[in-house]
């Protein structure tokens, strides 16, 4: 499927810690006020950009926002000075508006800091209890369909 017509969710976790010791700017700020969010490229992360992130704090999705555009790069705090300075190479996202999900979704039981990904009518439509539900219902369909 191209990236483009994917409807698949990439789920991650953000802290309410401050990215820079001594700064008060922390990863939810990255997406709630920045509008958003980077991750390395590979290495346990995607390499290639995802088309919707999923946003869990405080433990439930909190938001789903469509990527807009994207860019690499390999030190970010060159976009943000409140960001945390990397040197490999990094997506960093421009999010759309939030979509929330129709109830709340809490995590389930996964791990502290897992990423999942999940169809996007799981997370959004009120059908599941949880994330991990969410993350279940959506690899069933994917092993029906191999």
């Amino acid at each position: 499927m191209e990236r483009g017509m994917d409807s698949s969710v990439f789920v991650v976790v953000l802290g309410d810690k401050p990215m820079i010791e001594g700064q008060a700017h922390t990863w939810i700020d990255v997406v709630e006020k920045d509008q958003s969010y980077f991750h390395p490229v590979g290495n346990h992360w995607p390499v290639q950009p995802v088309n919707y992130i999923g946003f869990r704090y405080r433990g439930r999705l909190q938001s789903v926002h469509h990527v807009d555009s994207f860019e690499i790069f390999e030190d970010v705090s060159a976009c943000n000075s409140k960001w945390v300075q990397t040197s490999t190479d990094h997506f960093v996202y421009r999010l759309g508006p939030p979509m929330r999900p129709a109830k709340e979704l809490k995590t389930g039981n996964l791990f502290m800091n897992q990423q999942v990904r999940c169809a996007i009518d799981t997370l959004l439509s009120g059908a599941y209890e949880t994330i991990r539900e969410a993350r279940d219902e959506t690899d069933r369909r994917n092993a029906e369909v191999l």
